[in-house]
């Protein structure tokens, strides 16, 4: 009989995550979802007045990112409980729950950069000169008018929030599928002993010495993404689309810039990234080369890198 995976209950707590620096329990969560839920009324009031003087601009960021800090724990919690058991759906429907907590609390915020960007440098200026305390926010406030260019409109930026929730389907589609759903079968491991195969079991076994056991492994795993291939090339597809959208909507000129440019990083560093370690390849081939000898291999395979190449003392 193969030995099967481990349900989170029959692992020692030793390793195992404890999330109670986050909530000590569902309750505590629950407490803090409807605490973020109230808040969204006093987030709204301030449309079309937020940059009336440079206290209601503090007022306004420090009330969005105190709201922010509680839902970032939120999503947190809730995505720690979803990841400890992909097929118990409470934890799946609470993290939905937050999910659209979410998107309603980037629809309610939306007119913020719209309304701070209304104004001229001069204004900008006199915030800070008025509102000393707001000199904690002078470097988000210019990054904001850094990306002038690619803030829409209030109305289209509250259509865009309320898209970000479709937009992050392809992830949830792929996570549900690739976690729960997915399954790979039984092999025998270098004792001869049937086991389950998994996501974690599988980097073990490419451990193992005997090179039977790593390929069966291996290759084993591979088939049971090839048999759904079709179905990872439609989740893939719509994740591309909706970068696109994203892009496009927002002016920039493709899916690498729109994704960078809001931390100010020029596509330039990505491609000089790529460019480095094309560079320095046969350095890697070379290091490929050693293991394929000391291994005493004609031919080498993914299945091979990860054995060791020294027995332990």
């Amino acid at each position: 009989m193969a030995t099967a995976v481990r349900t989170r209950a029959e692992v020692d707590e030793a390793y195992i995550w404890s999330l109670d620096s986050f909530y000590t329990g569902d309750d505590l969560w629950e407490q803090d979802y409807r605490t973020v839920e109230g808040q969204l009324p006093a987030l709204a009031a301030f449309a079309g007045r937020i940059a009336e003087t440079g206290a209601t601009v503090l007022a306004a960021l420090t009330l969005r990112d105190t709201v922010n800090a509680v839902l970032d724990r939120l999503i947190a919690y809730a995505f720690f409980r979803r990841d400890e058991d992909t097929t118990h759906s409470p934890n799946q429907a609470r993290f939905d729950r937050v999910s659209a907590l979410e998107a309603r609390f980037r629809v309610t915020t939306a007119f913020v950069r719209p309304e701070l960007l209304a104004d001229d440098d001069a204004t900008f200026e006199d915030w800070f000169e008025t509102t000393p305390t707001l000199e904690l926010y002078r470097y988000h406030l210019q990054n904001v008018r850094r990306l002038r260019a690619h803030t829409r409109s209030a109305e289209v930026e509250a259509v865009i929030a309320q898209a970000s929730e479709m937009a992050q389907s392809p992830a949830t589609i792929f996570g549900a599928f690739n976690d729960a759903d997915l399954h790979f079968g039984t092999i025998r491991d270098q004792n001869g002993e049937e086991v389950a195969l998994s996501h974690g079991k599988l980097w073990a076994l490419l451990e193992q010495p005997n090179r039977d056991v790593r390929r069966t492994a291996w290759k084993q795993y591979g088939v049971a993404y090839q048999s759904h291939q079709t179905t990872f090339a439609a989740v893939l597809n719509s994740a591309v689309r909706a970068n696109i959208f994203n892009a496009r909507v927002r002016g920039y000129n493709s899916a690498l810039e729109a994704a960078l440019d809001p931390d100010a990083i020029p596509s330039s560093v990505y491609h000089t990234l790529i460019d480095t370690v094309h560079q320095h390849l046969p350095t890697a081939y070379r290091d490929l080369r050693l293991r394929k000898q000391m291994l005493g291999l004609e031919s080498m395979y993914f299945y091979d890198l990860l054995v060791p190449l020294a027995t332990p003392p």
